[in-house]
């Protein structure tokens, strides 16, 4: 259970750090020469249909899948919505890893306001356990909730393509961002929480979405269960 549960709390990581991979080679790209007219209308047509992430609401869903080692594993975000937390006005979020055939459902509730985490909590084998959200061991970050800075469409740093979802069959617009080597970001304002497909520096995928909803997230861990969480029988 402990080596499942490590697991998990590191796949958030691994994506992050590749999307700040990607940001410190858009930064590069934005130090361009001078913009001709058909360079403006070419930026133009990006920022109308690339707008940044779409907003945060309660109900949203992805399924995205993994590729870690050679193995592919399936991953489920939701967003929980708006609750009082510890006394705090936070927004939760739930993810659930299948990891050798058993299921893992993360919760996570941060600051509505300042993003601080203020409560993790973990479902395994029909028990919820307490986390500590501050533990340098923790590395699950909830999905961003406003576009991170080097994914905003005022950058300009990205070409346009398409998707598509394969667990509903639609086509969707997506803003290509590179990083370096062979990195791609592939993002998208028509699917919660932005990100669609993840490739590394050697060009391997790592992750991509799968499925998505703009309502009908189902909740796994109530809020007495949430409250009424025990102690990790084991230091993560």
């Amino acid at each position: 259970m402990r080596k499942e549960l490590a697991i998990l709390l590191a796949i958030p990581l691994m994506v992050s750090l590749i999307l700040a991979g990607c940001g410190e080679k858009e930064e590069q790209i934005q130090s361009g020469g001078n913009e001709t007219q058909q360079q403006q209308e070419q930026q133009e047509e990006q920022q109308a249909m690339y707008t940044g992430f779409m907003k945060v609401a309660k109900g949203q869903w992805v399924e995205y899948l993994y590729t870690i080692n050679g193995k592919t594993s399936k991953q489920r975000v939701e967003c929980v919505g708006i609750e009082e937390v510890d006394g705090k006005e936070c927004i939760g979020f739930e993810t659930d890893f299948e990891i050798n055939e058993m299921k893992t459902i993360l919760q996570m509730w941060i600051d509505k306001d300042t993003k601080e985490r203020v409560k993790y909590v973990v479902k395994m084998n029909d028990q919820v356990y307490c986390i500590d959200p501050t533990s340098p061991n923790i590395d699950a970050e909830p999905p961003e909730t406003e576009t991170p800075d080097e994914y905003k469409p005022e950058t300009l740093n990205f070409e346009l393509g398409s998707y598509t979802v394969p667990g509903n069959g639609e086509t969707i617009t997506v803003a290509i961002f590179h990083g370096a080597g062979n990195a791609e970001t592939w993002v998208s304002s028509e699917v919660p929480f932005g990100i669609v497909k993840v490739v590394n520096e050697n060009g391997e995928e790592v992750m991509h979405l799968e499925n998505f909803g703009l309502s009908g997230a189902h909740r796994d861990i109530t809020a007495e269960e949430r409250d009424d969480c025990t102690p990790l029988p084991f230091p993560i």
